[in-house]
C-alpha cells in the first residue's frame, strides 16, 4: 500500500515560496519598481527596501595575518572558516568572498614565487653563457 502524502505536508509545499524562476535581472527589476514605489511614499515597499538594504554585505572588520608565505596563508583560511562556521562573525556567503581573495592571493604569491625562481635561474644561464665565452 503506497503511502499518500498528508495534507499538512502537501500545503507547506504549497506554501513554500519558490524563487527559482526568477533571474537576477527580474530581481534587479523588482527592486528598482519597489524603490520608485517606495520613494513615492508606499509604507510597505519602504519597509522591504529597508529590508533588503540591511542585509546587503557590510564592512566587517576580521582579525587577519598578513598574507606573505603559505603558513600564514593557511592561518588565514583557517581564521575565515571558523568566522564563517561559527554563526556569529560571518556568513557563508562572506566567508566564501573572504576564501576567494585569499586564493587570488595565493596565486599572487605563487606567481611571484615564480617570476623569482625564473630570475635565478636566467642569471645562472648568463653566468655559465659569459664563463663560456672566456
Amino acid at each position: 500500500m503506497s503511502k499518500s502524502p498528508s495534507r499538512k505536508s502537501e500545503a507547506r509545499k504549497a506554501d513554500t515560496p519558490r524563487n527559482d524562476f526568477l533571474s537576477n535581472q527580474d530581481m534587479a527589476d523588482v527592486m528598482r519598481m519597489a524603490v520608485a514605489k517606495a520613494k513615492e511614499g508606499d509604507a510597505r515597499l519602504i519597509r522591504l527596501v529597508e529590508l533588503h538594504w540591511r542585509r546587503r554585505d557590510r564592512p566587517i572588520a576580521l582579525d587577519m595575518p598578513a598574507v606573505v608565505d603559505a603558513r600564514s596563508l593557511a592561518e588565514a583560511h583557517a581564521r575565515v572558516i571558523e568566522a564563517a562556521t561559527d554563526g556569529k562573525r560571518l556568513t557563508p556567503r562572506q566567508g566564501l568572498a573572504y576564501s576567494t581573495m585569499l586564493a587570488h592571493r595565493r596565486r599572487a604569491l605563487e606567481l611571484v614565487e615564480i617570476e623569482e625562481d625564473l630570475a635565478e635561474i636566467e642569471e645562472e644561464l648568463a653566468q655559465q653563457k659569459a664563463k663560456g665565452r672566456r
